[in-house]
């Protein structure tokens, strides 16, 4: 009969478990020691690659490419878009040539229409460049609208006002001729039509059969209407070549060529500068955000210029916004840039667009003539200029410069004045009359904005997650030197065999 001596079964255990703890101590030590080491070793990576590895994706995403995210959305966006009409009714022309009255406009609108904007013919270049022409299709909103196509309209007679102003330089047998076409087809110097042949559809007139006379352009139109031409054609946008932002994402969307011309053929000097991007893309990271956005408007003949306003934040995205001012609209007296739009000198508060109009005195302006010489308020009654309606501004994001929100407004002015020889113009007094102002307003949308949040949150976060990870490993080396977190683990043992087996050891 074999007898086991428990109290060196007890000692053998202890040392077992002894032995057990100090390698479970040992391997929790090493997996410490790994772990610190590989937050350290992940941090450094992160600051030295993770945010320059983002920016690239992000940069790479705002590309103009036919693959890219960007594309889609730029060939034919998904937004809802709507543009707002506002026509100016002329309650008294009959009393034009009565120079105790001023003319009195009613302002009538808005007329609303959902807008569908598409770009075709898309070609990119080698260059990094894209061309492309735009249009619109636009369908009327009752249910949106503030009146009906068939409001009944009194406007300035534009078909008779163009012979006019065309021959106000021939001689006086020719001028003679226009005298007499437009006394014989009955011409007066106002019309009346519905809202509708005002606008896109446009009416006929039997003196657009002599129209050819006036101007060779005119032959391209059987209709007369603020926007004939307008509605489903490309014909008065033209073809735009712009940067994709390939190989240089500072260059994207600016224009570099309108209609294969590097340069506007209307004018001289600084005017014949092609500046800034049509609108879809703007250079993101702007170095200096109170640098001037130039929205190039070739309708208007024209890059106008935004100037920064202040800070603002849309749901949540922090955004520059900038403004059309005073400059825009400057007769060249405080911004010298502008003296090669006007061919005579006018008050501020215009500008000429004639050369991009067929050479007829249109003139664009901030609705109501908002920031012109007052001389244009008072010429006519019914105008009350007001900042929160008639000014035009766009915010942009601070890092990739998209769009946050935007409101165009600009208004279509005639110049009403005498022409030599037409009688039907005899004693009528040189007067800008307000026609019609476009509103096109846009807003990001909440869900578009928490997308962009949270990719511009993660780029930014990129930057912070090196240091954060290096400091986790470094704040838990020095946890461990200080034995913070390196305290043995205690073996609880009974007082009674733990005595027992110091005195067997003394004993042996």
């Amino acid at each position: 009969m074999v007898v086991m001596d428990s109290t060196k079964t007890k000692y053998d255990d202890g040392k077992r478990i002894k032995i057990k703890d100090e390698n479970r101590k040992e391997s929790w030590f090493c997996t410490y020691n790994l772990l610190s080491v590989t937050l350290i070793a992940f941090g450094i990576s992160s600051l030295l690659f993770l945010p320059d590895y983002i920016h690239k994706q992000m940069m790479f995403n705002l590309e103009l490419r036919p693959d890219s995210r960007t594309f889609s959305e730029w060939k034919k966006p998904t937004v809802p878009l709507y543009l707002d009409i506002y026509i100016f009714n002329w309650t008294n022309p009959d009393d034009i040539k009565n120079t105790s009255t001023k003319p009195i406009l009613h302002q009538l609108g808005p007329y609303r229409f959902r807008d569908y904007p598409d770009k075709h013919n898309i070609t990119f270049h080698e260059n990094s460049t894209v061309s492309y022409r735009k249009s619109n299709i636009y369908y009327f909103v009752p249910d949106m609208s503030n009146g009906t196509l068939d409001d009944v309209i009194v406007g300035v007679n534009l078909l008779a006002l163009g012979a006019g102003h065309s021959s106000r330089y021939w001689g006086g047998l020719k001028q003679y001729g226009v005298s007499t076409s437009l006394n014989t087809f009955g011409q007066k110097i106002h019309v009346v039509k519905s809202a509708r042949e005002m606008l896109f559809e446009g009416f006929e007139d039997p003196l657009m059969t002599i129209g050819s006379w006036f101007s060779t352009d005119a032959a391209d139109f059987d209709r007369v209407g603020y926007m004939v031409k307008k509605n489903a054609s490309d014909r008065m946008t033209g073809k735009y070549t712009v940067h994709t932002g390939v190989g240089n994402i500072s260059e994207l969307g600016k224009i570099k060529k309108f209609n294969d011309k590097s340069y506007f053929p209307h004018f001289q000097g600084e005017c014949r500068k092609l500046k800034g991007s049509p609108g879809e893309f703007y250079p993101p990271e702007r170095k200096n955000k109170e640098d001037t956005m130039f929205l190039f408007t070739p309708e208007m003949c024209k890059s106008l210029p935004y100037e920064y306003d202040y800070d603002k934040s849309i749901h949540g995205l922090k955004g520059s916004r900038y403004s059309l001012g005073q400059r825009a609209v400057d007769n060249g007296s405080t911004y010298s840039e502008n003296k090669c739009y006007f061919e005579y000198e006018i008050p501020s508060g215009v500008w000429n667009m004639s050369a991009c109009a067929f050479n007829n005195p249109f003139f664009i302006s901030y609705p109501h003539f908002y920031m012109a010489d007052q001389s244009y308020i008072d010429a006519v009654e019914g105008l009350a200029p007001q900042k929160e309606l008639h000014e035009s501004y766009m915010t942009l994001d601070e890092t990739l410069s998209i769009t946050l929100e935007t409101a165009a407004r600009f208004q279509t002015n005639v110049l009403l004045e005498p022409f030599g020889s037409i009688s039907l113009f005899k004693n009528v007094p040189k007067i800008l009359m307000p026609l019609f102002f476009v509103e096109q307003k846009f807003i990001i949308g909440e869900s578009d904005a928490s997308q962009l949040y949270y990719g511009l949150l993660i780029f930014n976060l990129s930057k912070y997650a090196g240091f954060v990870l290096i400091f986790l490993g470094a704040f838990l080396i020095a946890c461990r030197r200080l034995k913070c977190c390196n305290k043995e683990p205690i073996i609880e043992k009974n007082p009674p065999e733990a005595c027992a087996l110091v005195s067997k050891e003394n004993t042996v």
